[in-house]
């Protein structure tokens, strides 16, 4: 079966049911409704046009344009931000605010203003909660193996 205008249409409409969160069924029954055709006739064109794999190909194109803009949008507002904190900075030095760096922690409050406007991280931490497990974890059986072999805790 060719693909018509009436196809393409009534895909139009079952993809925007889709994207409204709508099951398959709620989606060919939505078509039914706006396109006045059978609905088993909505279920043939949906299995004849394949419309499950064109709505999942279509709707990861609009995701990753949507996560292009999205990411542009972000690295725009960095770049504005932190001109404008350099800008802020440089002002301050205009008018006499003195900004030299006398202190590591004056270097660090500027290093970490300017991270965070980048959206970056100010601290590291590690988790040693694994570590603290496995030590444990090889302690006792350390002592389950002498205790085995009949030696005593001498810590206790």
């Amino acid at each position: 079966m060719d693909e018509l205008q009436k196809h393409l249409d009534a895909f139009e409409v079952y993809f925007k049911s889709k994207q409204k969160g709508n099951d398959t069924t709620t989606a060919i029954l939505s078509v039914e409704s706006q396109c006045n055709v059978s609905e088993r006739t909505i279920w043939r064109w949906h299995k004849e046009f394949n419309w499950d794999d064109r709505e999942a190909i279509r709707s990861s194109e609009i995701n990753k344009e949507v996560q292009k803009r999205t990411d542009s949008n972000i690295i725009e507002n960095k770049t504005k931000y932190l001109t404008y904190y350099h800008k802020l900075l440089d002002k301050l030095k205009e008018n006499g605010f003195n900004i030299e760096i006398k202190s590591p922690r004056d270097l660090d409050l500027i290093i970490k203003g300017a991270l965070l406007l980048q959206g970056e991280p100010t601290e590291h931490t590690q988790n040693t909660s694994d570590i603290t497990q496995k030590v444990q974890f090889r302690k006792k059986s350390q002592e389950s193996i002498l205790e085995d072999e009949g030696y005593e805790d001498e810590t206790e």
